[in-house]
């Protein structure tokens, strides 16, 4: 070092491999990214077909809503309201992943756990046994772990 030349700054932050904690930080969101990228298009795709299908009214769904006992709302009316409230969460969660944006994907993992938190809520007050739940429950999990990694 000359004298009067500033010295060299330290670098901080590498591992022994080299390797900044910047850089893997850098790793991690992109992994994490990836992953929610992921449940946004598992989830979407989940709630497509099952907002779909109570929308069209296609397999169980008219016998079941009745069991349901749903307050303030007639039967049918809450079959519609509830896949497309599900079609919603798909159509937010689809475009999320495309477009890969984190806000659509809070909004559309919210809706989610909601509407699971509803399902899992409505199966429990009219004694379906645990089976019945387990997709609501998987589902809304799913939803959760979105939201964390959004």
């Amino acid at each position: 070092m000359v004298i009067g030349q500033a010295a060299a700054p330290a670098v901080y932050g590498t591992s022994k491999l080299g390797t900044s904690f910047r850089t893997q930080f850098s790793n991690r969101i992109v992994v994490m990214s990836t992953i929610g990228t992921i449940l946004s298009l598992i989830l979407g795709v989940a709630f497509a077909g099952a907002g779909g299908t109570k929308v069209a009214n296609v397999g169980p769904h008219e016998a079941e809503f009745p069991r349901y006992r749903l307050p303030a709302v007639e039967a049918q009316r809450a079959r519609v309201l509830v896949g497309l409230t599900e079609l919603v969460a798909a159509l937010l969660l689809l475009i999320a992943a495309i477009a890969s944006s984190t806000g659509l994907a809070v909004v559309g993992a919210i809706i989610v756990i909601l509407t699971m938190i509803g399902a899992v809520a409505t199966h429990a007050r009219i004694g379906d046994p645990p089976p019945k739940m387990a997709p609501a429950t998987v589902l809304g999990v799913l939803g959760v772990l979105l939201l964390i990694l959004a």
